[in-house]
């Protein structure tokens, strides 16, 4: 607080000897004790905000980790391995490949034979590549033949042109066709010992390169022909040959994407591999690490936050956060909600879905048959664009009654069709909607039967800490879990994680986002945490604007004492003057009555 005027007296009255100046401090003193009781308010709300602040960080840090687990691609993620054959001690010197997410998990056996390489050819060596040729004329270049042909370009020499000269033409020239064309040059011209190299622009028998002299005889006179002829071949235009599990193909090119679906091979060198398509469970991994790792930094705050109590005489503002959130509402709320996102079965929706083999009637054959899928009839639901159907399943049903019974199910309150599909093939049913389904399956039977998708955290390793009965909601991960999980089912993995993931994603949001939406007429703060912060901040804002009029108000009754204080000082010194006056006049009176009585 600071109170400040230009005192009328700022020093002990002459007359009075009273210190007017203390008295009016001591008064406004007195005064302001609302503005001390309103400066603690701000400190106490500017200490919570801090502390949400921090709140609200430990959020985030959640929601980054939920990146790349929202994502179903991270689950069903493919990686290629390869193991030396032959005698090779690495594979990386014959071939690499990349898988997408929707590659088959399989083994392949592949040689390379040759790889693919494009035609490369020389011109004769000149004494000095910077000197003029001599030559003068006109040539073109094409790569292939027919309706995959590409080019031809043109070139002109002039005979001041150097080698070096000639080599720089080519390249424009095949650059500015490349452009034209939307793809890569032509073909690329470089000096190697004096001579010009020419390579073509693609792989392949059929790209290899042909140059005709279209005026003068500029290809003879560089050494590129002898009598029409290409002189000097470096490399022949060749394409890739493998043997992939005993099938002989070739390819124009070393990148091949049309071989094995999704999976693209690049082809090194000569050599024999076995290649492994492998579930890639990196990612997940280190997503789901990092993801329980930000969410248990969150609940040990959270828990800390709720637990702490006040410092007395506390001596810094780390100690004057203790307590302020002790048993804090929004973080009770909070941390009940993480559980409850981690503990409640997720009813995960589907596209597809496709069963176990099984060929036979789902109920007992005879009384001592153990391979019965169910001992007596059951029933379960379907969920579908809205609607819903109870599918009732007999003993004596099969996959295809059973088909037969979904494919014309209806919604049970409206009699609309659900638009659900489902085929039999090879033992399996396949069921799909394209809306998205989800069931209900008291009964076990999808489950059974492989139909049922994962549904809690468990099933895909994370799980609540077991110290102290899992009291702090903190979570553990295992790793052995999720990949076995994984390794069971990806499809149905990346399914339910994503959608949890999401789910997650969803309530952080509706915690932290700063956004606004409108509520009736009123515009608010979307996140909890966020509208809890621009609240206190409001509150900090209207109690310095409270403050400033006060200190206001309180500078003019300063001046209001003191000009007051300063009237009475002058009173004071009339009535003085006047007593001086009539104590001299007194004083004269007496002597005045004292010399006449004594004569």
């Amino acid at each position: 607080m600071a109170i400040s005027s230009e005192p009328l007296f700022s020093m002990p009255g002459v007359s009075s000897g009273m210190d007017w100046g203390a008295m009016a401090d001591k008064i406004i003193e007195k005064d302001s004790l609302p503005i001390a009781q309103w400066e603690a308010q701000q400190e106490k709300l500017n200490l919570k905000i801090s502390l949400y602040q921090e709140f609200s960080s430990l959020f985030k840090a959640v929601r980054k980790s939920l990146t790349s687990l929202k994502l179903p691609s991270t689950y069903t993620a493919k990686a290629a391995e390869f193991t030396p054959l032959g005698g090779a001690s690495s594979s990386a010197g014959i071939i690499t490949a990349t898988a997408t997410s929707d590659a088959r998990i399989n083994q392949y056996e592949i040689e390379v034979i040759r790889k693919a390489q494009a035609h490369r050819i020389a011109s004769d060596r000149v004494d000095d590549a910077s000197a003029a040729l001599g030559l003068s004329g006109k040539f073109t270049v094409q790569v292939g033949s027919g309706a995959e042909s590409m080019g031809p370009i043109e070139i002109t020499v002039s005979s001041s042109d150097s080698l070096a000269a000639v080599s720089t033409k080519i390249n424009e020239a095949a650059g500015k066709w490349g452009v034209e064309n939307k793809t890569t040059a032509l073909i690329s011209a470089k000096i190697v010992d004096r001579r010009i190299v020419l390579t073509a622009g693609a792989t392949g028998a059929a790209k290899a390169m042909t140059l005709t002299d279209t005026d003068g005889t500029v290809l003879e006179g560089l050494g590129f022909l002898d009598a029409g002829a290409v002189k000097t071949e470096l490399d022949a235009a060749q394409d890739a040959e493998l043997i992939v599990d005993g099938l002989t193909v070739t390819r124009d090119s070393n990148e091949i994407k049309d071989l094995i679906d999704n999976v693209t091979l690049n082809v090194v060198g000569p050599g024999k591999v076995k290649m492994d398509i492998t579930l890639d469970a990196q990612k997940a991994v280190e997503g789901i690490q990092e993801f329980v790792t930000a969410y248990n930094e969150l609940l040990d705050w959270i828990n800390i936050r709720l637990s702490e109590e006040t410092v007395k005489n506390p001596k810094s503002d780390f100690e004057r956060k203790w307590g302020l959130l002790h048993g804090d509402s929004v973080l009770w709320q909070a941390k009940s909600s993480l559980r409850s996102l981690v503990a409640t079965p997720l009813n995960v929706s589907f596209t597809s879905r496709t069963s176990d083999q099984i060929y036979r009637q789902f109920g007992p054959l005879n009384d001592d048959d153990r391979e019965a899928v169910i001992r007596n009839d059951t029933r379960f639901v379907l969920f579908h664009d809205g609607r819903q159907t109870t599918i009732e399943v007999s003993v004596n049903d099969t996959w295809d009654s059973l088909a037969a019974t979904i494919n014309a199910s209806v919604d049970d309150d409206t009699g609309a069709a659900m638009g659900l599909k489902a085929v039999v093939s090879e033992g399996r049913l396949t069921l799909s909607g394209s809306k998205g389904v989800t069931v209900s399956d008291t009964g076990n039977f999808l489950a059974k039967t492989g139909l049922r998708t994962v549904t809690q955290t468990g099933q895909v390793g994370i799980t609540t800490e077991k110290t102290d009965y899992g009291k702090s909601g903190k979570l553990e991960f295992s790793t052995d879990d999720l990949m076995a999980a994984m390794t069971e089912s990806p499809e149905q993995v990346a399914e339910f994680a994503s959608q949890l993931m999401a789910k997650f994603d969803g309530y952080v949001g509706e915690m932290v986002d700063a956004t606004t939406v409108s509520v009736g007429t009123t515009v608010a703060v979307k996140g909890r945490v966020a509208s809890q912060i621009q609240t206190w901040q409001s509150q900090v804002t209207s109690l310095d604007k409270r403050i400033s009029e006060f200190e206001k108000r309180l500078t003019e009754k300063k001046k209001r004492i003191l000009k007051q204080f300063a009237a009475a000082e002058t009173n004071l010194a009339k009535m003085t003057q006047q007593l001086q006056w009539l104590t001299s006049i007194n004083s004269s009176l007496t002597a005045m009555a004292g010399g006449s009585s004594s004569s």
